[in-house]
């Protein structure tokens, strides 16, 4: 079922309380966990249980149950969903509700614009280490698809309604349905591609389209010296974004519309656009 939903995943055989064992390592979102689903819903069956505690689970969780040779599989280091022990019928635990923990590399400057994002759940938590490395396209795809969820936005994809050979990762095909993402061309994405200043600016821009969300503005736009540089289909967005007040120069009067962003620069941008959607729009 995993290979038909384009979920990257394979078998891990080990052992459970001393007996053969084998259960499903799955890759969501570039991370690997694991997930048991035999230890989800034990024998002697009881109608109507099924549990949650070895759901998408670390390596560290999983040693305490279950042995098996490491080197063999990829590392499942990420803990965002231990949490998830039980569903209760009356009230569900939603899976994207994630104890958010960033690293320490970020700059002075960006330490609040990252605590907001962690509170408005504008960011994945891939996305809270590194700092100062330039974002992906895969990466502000995805963050540009939760500024589209908590602005109202509605996803109705199918799992396996893939249109780019180069990616099978669902917020990107999500991002697509909706009008927020384009491919590069020969039905590619670029997903580990860096992502330019312009890129960005269309992207967010067509995330207010798709909304249906046209922002009154009052600023003037500030023309650059490297204006020529903007392409011309990037141009409107590019001054949108700038007027918005979400992307400014880079100093000497310069905005560097091909230039690369910075993961906290990024999430600075989206924190900026979401606040000036709380007061204007």
């Amino acid at each position: 079922m995993f290979e038909e939903l384009g979920i990257d995943n394979m078998l891990i055989l080990g052992s459970g309380l001393n007996e053969s064992h084998l259960w499903n390592l799955v890759k969501i979102s570039d991370e690997w966990y694991h997930l048991d689903i035999t230890w989800n819903d034990p024998l002697p069956d009881v109608k109507g249980r099924v549990i949650y505690k070895y759901f998408l689970k670390d390596d560290n969780f999983m040693r305490n149950t279950h042995t098996w040779n490491a080197a063999d599989y990829p590392k499942a280091k990420n803990s965002s969903y231990t949490h998830l022990t039980e569903f209760k019928s009356n009230k569900l635990t939603p899976i994207h509700k994630i104890t958010y923990a960033p690293d320490d590399t970020y700059s002075n400057w960006a330490k609040i614009e990252i605590e907001k994002a962690i509170t408005y759940e504008l960011v994945t938590q891939k996305i809270l280490s590194n700092f100062t490395a330039d974002i992906t396209r895969e990466e502000f795809a995805e963050l540009s698809l939760q500024l589209y969820r908590i602005l109202g936005g509605k996803i109705e994809i199918k799992a396996n309604s893939n249109i780019f050979k180069d990616t099978q990762n669902l917020a990107i095909l999500q991002a697509y349905s909706v009008g927020i993402v384009n491919g590069i061309g020969d039905g590619k994405f670029d997903p580990k591609g860096k992502i330019t200043r312009q890129q960005m600016a269309c992207m967010l821009e067509r995330v207010l389209t798709s909304l249906e969300i046209y922002p009154v503005v009052t600023k003037e736009y500030r023309y650059f010296s490297d204006e020529d540089e903007i392409a011309d289909d990037a141009k409107s967005s590019v001054q949108l974004m700038n007027k918005l007040g979400v992307i400014s120069g880079v100093g000497k009067n310069i905005i560097n519309p091909r230039g690369n962003t910075s993961r906290e620069q990024a999430i600075a941008m989206l924190v900026r656009l979401l606040e000036h959607n709380q007061v204007s729009f």
